[in-house]
This record gives C-alpha cells, sequence and structure tokens, in this order.
C-alpha cells in the first residue's frame, strides 16, 4: 500500500448566511488509525464536517463505501464512522478548505420526522458494527 492516507482531516469554518465567520477549525493531529479516530468521535472527543474530509479513492472503493440512500438524514454520520473504523491511516492538516455555511431553515435545525431516520441510521452502525466484529471498550453503537 502506498503512504498516502486513507483519510485526510482539513480545516473548515462555520459561517453566516453573510458568509460572516462564526468559528474557524483545524486539526492538527499525528498520524492516526481510523480505529483511534472513531473512538474520538463517538465518544464526542473529535469533531467534523464531510466537507473537510477527504477520502482516498481507492479506499472508497476497495471498502465499497456509498451514502446509504435508505437515510435522508444523518446519512453523514453513517458514512464518516465507517470510514473511521476501516481507514488504517488517518491524517491531518490546518489548512481550511471548507466553508460550512449555517443557514435558518435547514433540515438540521427542524424537528421533522425525518430526524427519526436518525434511529434507523443508529441501527445500520449495529449492524456495522457486528459484521466487522468491532468490540471495544472505547467505542460503541449501542
Amino acid at each position: 500500500k502506498n503512504n498516502n492516507p486513507d483519510i485526510l482531516f482539513s480545516g473548515y469554518n462555520r459561517v453566516a448566511e453573510d458568509q460572516s465567520l462564526i468559528k474557524p477549525f483545524s486539526y492538527d493531529f499525528p498520524k492516526r488509525t481510523g480505529a483511534q479516530l472513531a473512538a474520538d468521535y463517538l465518544n464526542k472527543k473529535s469533531y467534523t464536517h464531510l466537507g473537510a474530509l477527504c477520502f482516498s479513492h481507492l479506499f472508497l472503493a476497495e471498502n465499497n463505501l456509498r451514502f446509504d440512500r435508505r437515510f435522508s438524514f444523518a446519512e453523514d454520520i453513517v458514512f464518516t464512522t465507517q470510514a473511521f473504523l476501516l481507514a488504517e491511516t488517518v491524517c491531518s492538516t490546518n489548512t481550511t478548505i471548507h466553508n460550512w455555511t449555517l443557514r435558518k431553515g435547514s433540515t438540521i435545525y427542524t424537528n421533522t420526522t425525518e430526524r427519526f431516520q436518525s434511529l434507523a441510521a443508529i441501527a445500520s452502525l449495529h449492524d456495522f458494527q457486528a459484521k466487522h466484529n468491532y468490540n471495544s471498550d472505547y467505542y460503541s453503537f449501542k
């Protein structure tokens, strides 16, 4: 396998609709495994926005990673967690490559029935955990 990471974290900015900066995010951590990152992510010690992640095309193809079309809410959490768990190497750069614009009316701020799909998303992570035999004291989808 080459020396390229499976996943690269980059910096991003959280911005308002008028593009004014709300909060910048950057990452500077040593190379680590995806399982280490998944543990931090699931235990809320690490946070990212999907637009700030770069995935190796080869990594995605070899692991047949795709967004689960059953979900229109929390689909990024399922995809990201699965990718973290399968990644051998994850690196970071503090270079900002993405602006996450927070918009009024976004589904992220609403309490619609679509939010219940997040329960189905969590159930799919239970299935993924069982399929790949991930048992850990550090992270669990239960």
